[in-house]
């Protein structure tokens, strides 16, 4: 007899956990086999001690380059300046291509294949148009070296993408923009190789008349593993 004012409550099922472990990559779920890793469906499987991502598992990690870390060259660098504290690039509109550089060592979880980093670029300008739509173009070229390599970069002989943004009329000065995403070809780059890069406004061919100030370098890379086994 269950005492007046007292409620029991019972379990009518088995809870679900992981009791047994096949040659498979399965699990025992209560006695029920069913796939913890899958490579086909993009989930995570586990070979040789190593994690590692498949198919949609995978993901993109990012990797910030801001001003103030970045490399100015002596050769036609930006000037910088600081708008409510935080450092900008400004990127003038000629008669120099102004340009910045950096050294990005590619890392332990990269996933190796074409196509495997991406970038785009945030900025602002103070002086839109009056009148009328303008364009800023913005771009970026890269060298992949590996050890034994021989150091050089020569702009404009590197691979690399242009992102055209638009700048409208009626916007209001200090209007954020991020531009459009460029890729960059991947094949046959490793873990441990150095990436140079160029970031540069093509002013030539873009009509914006005033400084494009560059506040993100914004790079993203494909990971496909937690890190580089340490065994």
């Amino acid at each position: 007899m269950i005492p007046c004012g007292m409620v029991y409550a019972y379990r009518m099922s088995q809870p679900r956990r992981i009791t047994d472990f096949d040659e498979r990559n399965l699990v025992i779920l209560n006695d029920t086999i069913g796939e913890l890793w899958n490579i086909t469906n993009g989930r995570m499987t586990e070979f040789d001690d190593d994690i590692t991502l498949y198919g949609d598992a995978k993901v993109w990690k990012a990797d910030d380059l801001v001003p103030g870390i970045i490399g100015h060259p002596s050769t036609t660098p930006p000037d910088s300046d600081d708008y409510l504290g935080w450092v900008f690039d400004l990127f003038d509109d000629g008669p120099n291509e102004e340009q910045v550089f950096h050294k990005w060592h590619i890392p332990t979880d990269f996933a190796e294949g074409d196509s495997s980093i991406r970038g785009h670029f945030g900025f602002m300008v103070i002086n839109p148009p009056g009148a009328g739509s303008v364009t800023v173009k913005m771009g970026f070229e890269y060298k992949k070296m590996e050890d034994g390599d021989v150091m050089a970069f020569t702009a404009g002989s590197e691979s690399g993408d242009v992102i055209t943004e638009t700048i409208l009329d009626a916007e209001a000065a200090y209007t954020w923009h991020e531009t459009d995403t460029g890729s960059v070809t991947t094949t046959g780059w490793e873990s441990g190789d150095i990436v140079l890069f160029r970031f540069y406004r093509d002013a030539t061919n873009d009509n914006y008349v005033g400084d494009a100030w560059v506040g993100i370098y914004h790079l993203e890379y494909l990971i496909d593993k937690l890190g580089e086994n340490a065994q």
